[in-house]
């Protein structure tokens, strides 16, 4: 008798012939997409918290000089921007902040 062709579509049998071990491979896992997302949104709230610190922080030192005794004008309005901007790209980030 000659072997029957496999289709590419089917699974090779797998050497201790239960079959297992393509069948789990192929399934699809669905909590990735979960982790994923969960994964984004803490480091898009962690970008959040660390802009509005600095923000915080540079604007303290523009009014009253407290933690860094004015140093720079300029390097504390660019920090201040610079905070902005990348709290406003972890608010346009974040998967939460669509819905």
């Amino acid at each position: 008798m000659e072997p029957t062709p496999q289709r590419h579509s089917e699974a090779p049998a797998s050497p201790c012939g239960s079959g297992y071990g393509m069948e789990l491979s192929s399934r699809k896992k669905p909590w990735r997409i979960r982790k994923s997302t969960r994964v984004s949104n803490v480091l898009s709230l962690a970008g959040l918290i660390i802009s509005g610190v600095v923000v915080i922080l540079f604007v303290a030192d523009l009014a009253v000089a407290f933690p860094f005794q004015r140093t720079s004008v300029a390097a504390d309005i660019g920090f201040i921007l610079a905070g902005l901007l990348v709290a406003y790209l972890s608010w346009s980030i974040n998967p939460r902040a669509r819905a």
